[in-house]
């Protein structure tokens, strides 16, 4: 019998079904604080964290928006990453070479024809 059967509480009576319906109820609302004694202390949750691009994980603005743009263009060369970010070619590639360092991206290709991209598989930290 499979949990998501719709039939598998046929055999139970009316009553039975509504002691259970109670019970979960019961869980629910002593698991949300509202069943505490008065004077108790509430258990507060923190609220969940916002998720955050790659992008905010990065100190440095060039490297923000080095990978904004791979995000959004996908693979470039640093030819044409220095020319859309308006970068000089040396701090392109010094910002590419920690960027690789740090694993936020890699080289697909090589020489002239290498690309980089934002490293998708993290299995290997």
């Amino acid at each position: 019998m499979s949990a998501l059967d719709v039939h598998r509480f046929d055999f139970l009576s009316d009553r039975q079904v509504i002691r259970r319906i109670g019970s979960l109820l019961a869980v629910a609302l002593m698991r949300s604080g509202a069943l505490a004694p008065a004077g108790a202390p509430l258990s507060v949750r923190p609220a969940p964290a916002k998720l955050l691009e790659p992008s905010e994980l990065l100190a440095d603005v060039r490297d923000q928006r080095i990978v904004r743009y791979l995000e959004c263009a996908g693979d470039a060369r640093p030819r044409e990453l220095a020319v859309a970010l308006s970068l000089s070619r040396g701090v392109t590639q010094r910002r590419l070479l920690h960027l690789r360092a740090t694993g936020v991206c890699h080289v697909v290709g090589m020489t002239r024809g290498a690309r980089y991209s934002l490293q998708r598989d993290f299995t290997r930290n």
